[in-house]
This record gives C-alpha cells, structure tokens and sequence, in this order.
C-alpha cells in the first residue's frame, strides 16, 4: 500500500492540498447565493463549484474525498474514450481496452484526476461533447456544451473547434460534393444546435456582466510563451509539462534533451502514417490501412487534429496579440483528442513498427512520470498546520501571505486569518481576491499575550507586539 501512495501517481491524490484547491473548498462551502456572486466576480463559472459543494456534503472535507470528484470525471472520461474507439474506430473490446489502458496512465490526465479543480471536469464535458458531435447524439451534444460553458469559459474553444470543423472549407466541399452527386445528405449539428447552446449559456453571462469587475481584474501572472513553446505543443498536449517547471526538474526553465526526444517521436508517429499511406497508394498494397480507412474516414481524423492543436497553438498567438493565456492545465480538454490521435496513427503502422513505436511510447511515458513523482508533488504543509492546531489559543491569529491564505482557512478552520501587510487593494484578482473579505488584511501584529502564528507555507514563527 505504501508503494501505491508514494511510487505511483496516487502520490498525487493523496498529498496535501495547494491553494487553488483550498480555494475550491472554502468557495464550494459559501451560501449558493453568494457562491454564485463570487464565480461572477472571479475567472471561472460555477457549475463545478457547486457540484462540489453537495459531494463534500456526501464524502466529506478530506483531500481524498474532494479529488474524488475529479476521479470521477476522469473515470467517465476513460469511458467515453472507450467508446470512440469501439464505436467509432471499430476496435475489438481486446484492442480497445489495451489503448485506453494507453490513455489512463497519460501524465496530464492523471495528474489532474487527482486535483480538487475544475479541469477533470471540462475535459469530462468536453470528450463527451465530442463523442456525441460524432455519433450525432444531439441532446447529449448540447447538454455537455452547455455544461462545459458553466464550468470554465475554455469551453468556448472546444465550441469553437467544433464549429470550424463542422463549417470548415473541407466539410463544405463534402457537402457540396454530395448536393452534386444528389446523396442525401445529414449534416450534424446544424447552426440551430450552437444557437441553442448559446441561449442556455446566455443567463449567466447576463448575470457575469452585472457582477463582475472587468475593469478591475486586468492583472494576470502568465508569461508570454517563448515561439520555440510552438514546437513542443504535442510533448506539453502529452505531459501536461510547464516550462517554469524546470526549475524544479533540472535546475531551469525550459525543455532538456528528453523533452526534445520525447516531442519529437510523437510529431513522428503523427506523421509516419500520411508517409506510409502515400507509399502505399502508389504500391495499392497494404489491406490492413484500407480496412480501417473503411471504419474511420480521414475527415474524422482532421476533427481528432483540430481538438487536439486548435486552442494551444491559437492561445499561442493570443498570448502575442492580447494577453499570455498559454497554460497547459486550461487546455488539457485538448489531450484526449492528442491520445486517440496518437492511437490512430499507430493503428495505422504495420506491426512491427507498431509494436516498437508504443512499447517506446509507454517506456517514455514511465520515464516521465518517474520524473513528476519525484519534482512536482506538493509540497507538505499539513504537519505545520496540525503542530498549530495543538497549542493555538483562544485570541491567537493565523497571519500569512495572501498565496497561503485559503490553505490556512481550509486547515485551520476555527482560526481567525489574517493576510499582514498586504494592503487589501494591492491584492490580485487572480489570488481569489473575491473570496477575501476586506477585513481579512492586516498591517499590525496583535499585542501580548495574544500571538500570531506567521505562516511561510510549510513552516511557521510566533510573534507578538508589545
């Protein structure tokens, strides 16, 4: 049991948490009403938010229990990806349940399928949405849209990739071709089924402009994205690695030589196939590529490369236009289309190469998740928290930094916390400044024998005035 807490990414679930999941909790805790006044006046709608509220209810406050709520839309999710590969590829049930063993043990996925955030959730929604865009499923594709759009704005891109696929140059030269070769033609989803998803959103983006600050909630910490990030879009889609991460894993910002590798064969497996089906078009050889051509058309495929590279590469460029949006966990709806890509283009290799291109796959994969185990874990801040608990006094005060300020409510909930000497308007948006109450900030320390315990994220000093 210890080896799967500390030698396997259930290291993850059962860390302690950091603050966005703190401040997922203690904003799931709040009055509905005011629940949903502090979403409008933060970055993130509140469907997730709320469906936690009600889980915690059920399960409990523990780290556990609260990122049990995204290991179930991780499980959904497998499910989903499952079921394309059955339904839409055709697989046998042996087939399909080696490759989606494939895509659980992803890195991205799993690393936040153990997050108490939203983003397990939007990428639940999101692989839903576009298995039911392909089986034509129409109220499951407008429930999901519509529900992915009240659980993160990104949702919007996932949208938008539907859209230009469905009305894209290509998809207009088929259905052109059909009117002309007078085949009936059933064209799926219409405009109505986006204007419908529109409408059902439109509540709350009314309710989003009457309460929220636009002109407040400008600042913003990410960086703009060097143009070599371009590059490494499918090792990042796959890894869900961030280049600040470096730092951690060896020492400085940016990829190594592993990275490279890594990047590099899976640009190789997605470009292998169109070499080899062109080899074999000239040969007319090969029955295997034309059986599953038969099941998976090639327009199918454009949709799987479009979910996968549509939202990086354009929050690429709005990051050089507007403002840095790049951040691999906004766009991690967009690694289930990578993975089931990646999936195809294998399927399309002979066996030989296709044996040796996925045991590589799966051996670099370890490789990477070797490396997370050991450099991007949380940190522990718990035993800090439970040292305090133990010998903190009626009129004592939690003072800490307003990054820290959500972990320590979430740990010490019966203290009273202060953010010192942090003014309340120099606070940024991004911190949860909504969820901070004015009266929370403070530039004194209490008088003796009143203490305030200072927080510095995992370890702590006493102090007092007198």
């Amino acid at each position: 049991m210890e080896f799967l807490f500390t030698q396997t990414p259930l290291k993850f679930f059962a860390q302690d948490f950091w603050r966005d999941e703190a401040f997922s909790y203690i904003l799931s805790q709040q009055p509905l009403t005011d629940l949903l006044r502090l979403t409008a006046g933060d970055f993130n709608p509140p469907l997730y938010y709320i469906l936690l509220k009600y889980w915690s209810m059920i399960v409990g406050h523990s780290e556990i229990a609260l990122r049990s709520l995204s290991l179930i839309f991780f499980a959904i999710t497998l499910v989903f990806i499952y079921e394309t590969f059955l339904n839409v590829f055709k697989f046998s049930q042996k087939k399909a349940f080696i490759y989606i063993a494939f895509v659980a043990w992803n890195p991205f996925l799993l690393y936040y399928a153990f997050e108490a955030r939203m983003y397990m959730m939007i990428t639940c929604l999101a692989t839903i949405s576009f298995y039911a865009f392909l089986q034509k499923h129409k109220k499951l594709y407008i429930l999901t849209a519509a529900l992915g759009l009240y659980t993160h704005y990104f949702m919007i891109f996932v949208i938008a990739t539907q859209f230009l696929y469905r009305f894209g140059p290509t998809l207009y030269q088929r259905f052109i071709k059909k009117i002309k070769s007078k085949e009936k033609v059933s064209a799926f989803p219409t405009f109505t089924y986006f204007l419908i998803i529109g409408l059902l959103w439109l509540p709350w983006v009314i309710y989003l402009i009457t309460q929220h600050n636009f002109a407040g909630s400008g600042d913003f910490w990410i960086v703009r994205p060097p143009l070599k990030d371009i590059f490494y879009v499918p090792f990042v889609l796959y890894t869900g690695y961030e280049r600040v991460l470096g730092l951690y894993y060896h020492g400085k910002a940016g990829y190594t030589s592993f990275h490279t590798l890594f990047n590099t064969i899976m640009i190789a497996i997605m470009l292998l196939p169109l070499l080899i089906t062109k080899f074999n078009q000239k040969k007319k050889q090969n029955h295997h590529l034309l059986t599953l051509n038969k099941h998976l058309s090639h327009e199918h495929i454009q949709l799987f490369v479009l979910w996968a590279f549509f939202t990086p590469y354009l929050l690429i460029i709005l990051s050089y236009v507007v403002q840095p949006f790049y951040l691999p966990r906004y766009f991690i709806f967009c690694t289930p289309g990578l993975l089931i890509l990646l999936v195809w283009c294998i399927e399309k290799l002979p066996r030989v190469p296709k044996i040796v291109v996925f045991v590589l796959l799966v051996w670099m994969t370890q490789q990477f998740h070797t490396a997370n185990l050991e450099y991007r874990h949380k940190k522990s801040v718990s035993k800090a928290y439970k040292e305090i608990r133990e010998v903190i006094k009626p009129g004592d005060m939690i003072y800490t930094n307003d990054l820290d300020y959500f972990l320590a409510r979430y740990y010490l909930p019966d203290a009273e916390v202060k953010i010192y000497e942090r003014p309340y308007d120099s606070l940024a948006s991004y911190v949860g400044k909504s969820l901070i109450p004015r009266d929370a900030v403070t530039l004194r320390l209490p008088y003796y024998p009143y203490k305030a315990f200072m927080i510095y994220h995992d370890w702590y000093e006493v102090k007092s005035q007198y």
